[in-house]
């Protein structure tokens, strides 16, 4: 079994070109696949306020290949659409791997 550390960057607009700020941003929802993307499940929802935390430890995982999601809802309940990182862990890695999912 070995572990992830999934950071994270916060958006500073929307699609639209629009400022986005931190404190328009209510949570950031990590979700995972282990089975190729058919199905995911909701590890975390990090809240952002007061304080953004810009990273999550997922431990314990079986070797293998994930999908990592990570969606943003802001304050006033709208969701972004989801952005993918995709780790493939062997049974004793050399060391924790780290991986960067941009959400913007």
């Amino acid at each position: 079994m070995t572990d992830v550390l999934i950071n994270f960057t916060l958006p500073t607009e929307r699609d639209l070109g629009e400022p986005f700020t931190r404190e328009e941003i209510a949570f950031v929802e990590i979700r995972m696949s282990a089975d190729g993307g058919e199905n995911f499940s909701g590890l975390v929802q990090i809240p952002q306020n007061p304080e953004p935390k810009l990273d999550h430890l997922v431990e314990g995982l079986d070797p293998g290949t994930y999908i990592f999601h990570g969606i943003i809802e802001d304050t006033d309940g709208r969701r972004s659409d989801h952005k993918e990182a995709i780790a493939g862990l062997l049974s004793k890695p050399a060391q924790l791997p780290t991986f960067t999912v941009t959400i913007q």
